[in-house]
This record gives structure tokens, C-alpha cells and sequence, in this order.
């Protein structure tokens, strides 16, 4: 049996997904990039006011960061019920 004709090795199911898991813990990047998130949260700040026009670029960071822990403890807390 040649290699071309042989099957591709594919993990168990699950596997994958707990390497990317552990990959995403362990980095410190922002998993929602910053453009689409800025777009939001201008569209959600215009459709409750149109005073706020203005953001500062640590004000957005700090909402995206606050953003990704809240999804982080949802998560926790769904998985345990």
C-alpha cells in the first residue's frame, strides 16, 4: 500500500477541540478582533444616545477585556448547571 492511496489521520473526536482549548487559555490575546468589536460598541452606544460620539482607545479595551470575562464566567457557570 502506497502513502498517496492511504487514509488521512484523523484525531478522536474531541481531541481537537481540548488542544484549542488549551491553546486560548493560554495566549493573552483578544479572541474578538478590535474593528468589529469597535463597530458594535459605537452602534449600541448611537442607538442609546447620540451625545456619545467619542471613544478612547483604552476605554474600548477595557470593554472588550471586561466582554471576553463575562463570556468566560457565563461559560463556567453553564457548564456546571
Amino acid at each position: 500500500e502506497n502513502a498517496a492511496s492511504r487514509k488521512p489521520h484523523r484525531y478522536r473526536p474531541g481531541t481537537v477541540a481540548l488542544r484549542e482549548i488549551r491553546r486560548y487559555q493560554k495566549s493573552c490575546e483578544l479572541l474578538i478582533p478590535a474593528a468589529p468589536f469597535v463597530r458594535v460598541v459605537r452602534e449600541i452606544t448611537y442607538y442609546f444616545s447620540n451625545e456619545v460620539t467619542r471613544w478612547t482607545a483604552e476605554a474600548l479595551t477595557a470593554i472588550q477585556e471586561v466582554n471576553i470575562l463575562c463570556v468566560a464566567y457565563a461559560s463556567k457557570e453553564f457548564t456546571l448547571v
